[in-house]
Parts: structure tokens; C-alpha cells; sequence
């Protein structure tokens, strides 16, 4: 009996210990199926974060943004300059395109560049994201601002070769109709463009600011410093394009003026504080790229928005010299864009070592 006792003991006793084990090895399966759960889940409610490849994504597409924009603004800036309005163009008009076919010309390879690189297995095909509501939203507006700038191409080269074989001296009663169908074309471009423009700020990348004093290294304090500089100056900008954007010939332009002024002070607080700062011979060529580029093309912006404010305060600025004066500040807010790409290139390639 004593016997029959001792051996149920014992395995009363190892059934507790194989059955805690059990249920141990089960509560820890469980516990790290909850947290590999979890983690999931984490990881799908930080994706708004911006990943490597939706980074690379946003920057080619507004690197693709400032080309186009820049294209297409030179042959509406040439056509507005090189010809003149068709109610006073005669048989006798001495008109010359050379610039205006050089322009379009350019636009040519960029569309080509731009349908092969998408369609055809280059670049833009392979571009990946993680997002993919902004692939496919920027994408989409793309292939639809491809087509609206072949139609704006096969207008504008028609217009071209009509003035520049000297087509109107033997047949004027086209000139109008070529008017029309080049503003009606650079119209329906600005509508398309607006909508790609709207669709990249969609989706425009969250900066990470960084504090200068939170590094030791005088190296990368130096290049934070940089970096500041140009992001800040940027987000100022683009303060002064959107309002930019709603001026007509008649808007009144205190707040664009004033918003000017601010941005000319900001800047040059900004400039200050990269000329008192220490940089090494690993670091001055991010300090040069910010001096010899990067300044020069946006204090041509703030110049290019001074000269446009004033003739708007004067008055009675026609249709022709308002669009001349408005594609000017344009132009030179895209170009300080290329330079700030520029820069912040220069900046990721910097490492410490």
C-alpha cells in the first residue's frame, strides 16, 4: 500500500511539473504571438513615417516638377516675347522664333526622356514605395501632365514653323488662331501641372528637425546648421509662392510684400549664422554649395518677387506683362528649388568618420 502511495505521489507529481511546463511553454507562445501581433500593428500605424524609398520617390518627382515647369515656362515666356500680339503683326513683321524653336526643342527630349524612363523600363518604372496611395496618385497625374505637354509641344511647334519659314507674311489669318491655341494650352498645362504640384504636397515628407547643440562633433554640428538653413529658407518660400499663386493683375499685394520683407530678414538671420560657424576641410564644400549657389539663386527669387510687387503696385499692367512678370518669380522660386536639391545632396553625402 505504502508502495502504491508512493508511486502515485510521484506521478501526481510529475503530471504538475509536465503540465506547468506546458502551460508555460503555452503562456510564452502566447505572449510572443501577442507582441509579434502587436509589433504589427505598431509598424502599420508608423508607416506614415516617411521610408527611404518614398523619400527617393518624392525627391525624383520634384526634381521632374521643377524640369517640366521650367520647359514649359521658357516657350510661353519666348512666344510672349518673340511675337507679337496677332492684331499688329503685318506681312512686313520682322519676327524671330530661333529661341522660341530652341525652347521647344528642349521640350521635345524632355517628354521623350520622361515616356521611356515611365513606359519603356527605365528609371521612373522601378521607382518603389512603401506608400502606395501616393504612387499611384502621383503617377496617375503624371502620365496625365505627359500627355497635356505633347498637345502644348505639337501647338507650339506648329507655331514655330509659321512664324519662323515666314508662313504669316503670305497667310496672316492664322496668327489669331495660333494665339488662342497657345494660351488655351498653357492654360490647360497649369491646370494639370496645379494638380500634380497638389498631389506631390499631398504627400510631402514630415522633416525631422534637429537641434545644432545636441552634437559634439563640430563636423556634424556645422552640416545641421546647413541643413536648417536650407529647409527653413525653403518652407519660408514656398509661403510666398502659395500666395503667389492666387495673384491676378488686379489682386493687391500687401500680404506678398510683407511676407517678402520677412523672408529677406529670416534669410540673412539664417546666412549669419553659417558665416559664425566653425567649418573643417571636410565640411566647406557644403558651406560653399549653400554661399555660391544656393544663396545666389534665392536671393534672385527675392529680387525677381520685389521687381513683381512694384510693377503690380504701378497699375494697369496688361494681360502679357503681368504673365511676363508672374513667370519670372516662377522661374526663379524653381530654380532656387534645383539649388536647395542640390545642396541637401551635398549634405547626404557628408559622413563622419
Amino acid at each position: 500500500m505504502k508502495n502504491f502511495k508512493f508511486i502515485l505521489s510521484l506521478f501526481v507529481l510529475f503530471a504538475l511539473l509536465t503540465g506547468c511546463s506546458y502551460f508555460k511553454n503555452k503562456f510564452t507562445q502566447s505572449s510572443e504571438e501577442s507582441t509579434k501581433i502587436q509589433q504589427e500593428y505598431t509598424k502599420e500605424k508608423t508607416l506614415d513615417k516617411t521610408s527611404a524609398s518614398d523619400l527617393a520617390f518624392y525627391n525624383k518627382y520634384i526634381e521632374i516638377s521643377n524640369k517640366i515647369s521650367e520647359s514649359i515656362d521658357e516657350i510661353n515666356k519666348s512666344y510672349m516675347t518673340s511675337v507679337p500680339a496677332p492684331q499688329t503683326i503685318s506681312k512686313s513683321s520682322l519676327i524671330i522664333t530661333a529661341g522660341l524653336g530652341l525652347y521647344i526643342n528642349n521640350l521635345e527630349r524632355t517628354i521623350k526622356e520622361y515616356r521611356r524612363s515611365y513606359y519603356e523600363g527605365g528609371e521612373l518604372s522601378k521607382l518603389g514605395t512603401d506608400n502606395e496611395d501616393m504612387k499611384l496618385e502621383v503617377e496617375n497625374v503624371f502620365k496625365e501632365l505627359l500627355k497635356v505637354m505633347e498637345k502644348y509641344y505639337s501647338v507650339s511647334n506648329r507655331v514655330s514653323k509659321y512664324y519662323g519659314d515666314g508662313e504669316y507674311k503670305n497667310d496672316l489669318s492664322k496668327a489669331a488662331a495660333y494665339d488662342t491655341e497657345m494660351k488655351d494650352g498653357y492654360k490647360e498645362y497649369e491646370t494639370v501641372y496645379n494638380k500634380f504640384k497638389e498631389a506631390l504636397k499631398k504627400f510631402k515628407p514630415q522633416r525631422e528637425k534637429k537641434n545644432p547643440d545636441d552634437y559634439t562633433n563640430k563636423d556634424e554640428k556645422a552640416v545641421v546648421i546647413v541643413q536648417n538653413a536650407l529647409e527653413n529658407t525653403v518652407d519660408q518660400a514656398e509661403t510666398i509662392y502659395n500666395l503667389l499663386e492666387g495673384t491676378t493683375r488686379n489682386s493687391e499685394v500687401g500680404n506678398l510684400e510683407a511676407e517678402n520683407e520677412k523672408f529677406r530678414r529670416r534669410f540673412e538671420e539664417e546666412t549669419k549664422k553659417i558665416q559664425s560657424t566653425e567649418f573643417s576641410d571636410k565640411t566647406k564644400y557644403i558651406k560653399y554649395s549653400f554661399e555660391d549657389y544656393f544663396t545666389k539663386m534665392t536671393e534672385k527669387f527675392m529680387d525677381e518677387t520685389d521687381k513683381f510687387i512694384k510693377e503690380m503696385k504701378k497699375g494697369k499692367m496688361s494681360e502679357r506683362d503681368f504673365g511676363l512678370s508672374y513667370d519670372n518669380v516662377v522661374r526663379n522660386y524653381n530654380y532656387m528649388i534645383n539649388a536647395y536639391n542640390t545642396s541637401i545632396n551635398s549634405i547626404n553625402t557628408f559622413k563622419v568618420y
